[in-house]
């Protein structure tokens, strides 16, 4: 389409927008976790940065949005939470 260079090919500029605000509510709904929780992760539970620690925390703040795990808790409360799943 003329004058948006960046759609693809055949998706309507309107669909995608609308993808993009779906997408950034989403991301508004996830729990923002404690600084240094990363850190801790990696030196308490010796897991190497990359993508299983990535995957970790997914895993936590989808605990945390389902209800299983408390919100607002500091890093070091998280641990345990973490701990079980490795």
């Amino acid at each position: 389409l003329m004058g948006e260079p960046d759609t693809p090919e055949g998706a309507a500029p309107g669909a995608i927008r609308a993808q993009l605000a779906a997408l950034s509510a989403r991301r508004e709904l996830l729990p923002e976790l404690p600084k240094g929780l990363g850190k801790l992760l990696i030196d308490e539970l010796n897991i190497k940065p990359g993508p299983r620690l990535g995957e970790l925390i997914d895993a936590l703040k989808e605990a945390i949005i389902v209800g299983d795990v408390p919100f607002n808790l500091d890093a070091r409360a998280y641990l345990s939470h973490v701990a079980r799943l490795v």
